[in-house]
């Protein structure tokens, strides 16, 4: 995926880019057990590649039952994206 796919990607599945590189979900977020913020997501060069992925970084307190580790986002969680973008493209018409 280039930089403009990805970029494209996140804004067209309802995030936004609050900071330059650094983008998170628009609107109202649950957090869930042992969370203190919303996770947010960049996008960062593979290495040795001329290919770019979506990285995702997610906030736990310490000690928490659910504490959910930071990752790059997998073909699924893509695929994922681009149906939220689809929804989102076909309902604001």
């Amino acid at each position: 995926m280039t930089k403009r796919e990805a970029h494209r990607l996140l804004l067209g599945s309802g995030h936004i880019q609050y900071r330059k590189g650094r983008y998170c979900k628009d609107g109202m977020y649950t957090l869930s057990h042992g969370e203190y913020e919303r996770p947010d997501y960049q996008i960062r060069k593979v290495r040795g590649k001329d290919d770019y992925e979506i990285y995702c970084r997610v906030y736990f307190y310490s000690g928490s039952f659910k504490n959910d580790v930071n990752h790059v986002l997998s073909n699924n969680d893509i695929v994922a994206l681009q149906l939220q973008a689809i929804y989102i493209k076909e309902n604001n018409k």
